[in-house]
């Protein structure tokens, strides 16, 4: 898994490598109610529907008009009193210039919900149900099984819901949880999180796509939408955030957090995960170190930040430059955390 890694020495940032852990897309389901007019040939259909469909970041497109996307992994509609049916090559198209989302096909039929939300919409959040202006695009809708359903309209009766959706992203998945430093995962010796250390959160889902730091580090416990819990022995603590994203976070395990046994939950977006298992102690020192992994040489600077090193190279002098080994007398700093509080 890649990792990322931000060093901020004093007020200056050493480096920042890797900005996000996964690129793929996220795994999106939406769903769409209402009352919606249609038939299937001599069946009138006109009542109240659910349109589930599968999709992903992937799938949902913000294109011109005239051109398609890609299809949703599947999509199924079902009429009160009719059943469902298995729909084929259904796309979901994003127009953030004109705030509005189009299910079906633009070509043969579907339904447009229009919300100045959708401008800034980006399809990895819930929103919904929308109250703003409801079309639909008459046409045709094609099952896998060669039915067609035609839409119509949405007028509906008196008290009659008009279509709306809302979108079910994936709730945050945590693999693992490690001192930022050392990557000792759970479970392994020397794993616990220390009383006010840094401390990293591994998974999927648990941020936003692109990676997300602090402009002041550690001052607030919410981070575009992502906030991490630490419950031990009946207490739960919110931990200030350093970064997030999709694949990685980082954060400080408050020093009033109790030591012992307990779990790590992260929420994004509303959506709080399965809580992970943590240890917590008084103390244990993790080294940052050079490759950013918790192994081989530990970053140990000078007084102007440039890093002991094997070798001194020509530019040394200055932050994340390399200067060559240490001489008696010389002060040097460990970046390390998880000190004694």
């Amino acid at each position: 898994m890649q990792r990322i890694w931000v060093y901020r020495f004093a007020t200056l940032i050493l480096g920042v490598t890797a900005a996000v852990s996964r690129a793929s897309a996220q795994p999106i389901n939406f769903q769409l109610t209402g009352y919606v007019q249609a038939n299937s040939g001599s069946t009138q259909l006109n009542g109240a529907f659910t349109w589930t469909i599968t999709g992903n970041s992937g799938s949902i497109n913000n294109l011109s008009p005239g051109v398609l996307g890609t299809p949703a992994t599947s999509s199924t509609i079902s009429f009160a009193g009719v059943g469902s049916l298995t729909l084929a090559n259904v796309v979901i198209e994003l127009n953030t210039n004109t705030g509005q989302i189009t299910f079906g096909n633009p070509f043969s039929g579907g339904i447009t919900f229009t919300s100045s939300a959708l401008k800034q919409y980006n399809m990895a959040v819930p929103l919904g149900p929308l109250t703003g202006t409801t079309t639909l695009v008459p046409g045709t809708l094609t099952g896998t099984d060669g039915t067609v359903i035609n839409l119509t309209g949405v007028a509906s009766p008196a008290g009659a819901a008009s279509p709306a959706f809302q979108a079910f992203p994936p709730a945050p998945a945590i693999s693992s949880v490690t001192n930022a430093a050392s990557n000792i995962v759970q479970g392994l010796p020397n794993a616990a999180i220390a009383q006010g250390a840094i401390f990293l959160v591994f998974g999927s889902y648990l941020g936003p796509p692109a990676i997300s730091i602090a402009s002041t580090p550690f001052q607030s416990t919410t981070l575009s939408d992502t906030s991490v819990a630490v419950t031990v022995n009946g207490t739960t603590v919110d931990a200030p955030m350093y970064y997030t994203s999709d694949g990685q976070l980082a954060a400080l395990l408050p020093s009033n957090t109790p030591a012992g046994s307990g779990t790590v939950t992260v929420t994004y977006n509303g959506a709080p995960g399965t809580p992970a298992p943590v240890t917590v102690v008084p103390n244990n020192l993790g080294i940052f170190t050079v490759g950013s992994n918790g192994q081989g040489p530990g970053i140990v600077t000078y007084a102007d930040y440039s890093l002991v090193s094997a070798t001194r190279a020509a530019n040394c002098g200055g932050p994340g430059t390399t200067c060559g080994a240490a001489n008696p007398g010389d002060t040097l700093t460990i970046w390390a955390t998880g000190l004694v509080r």
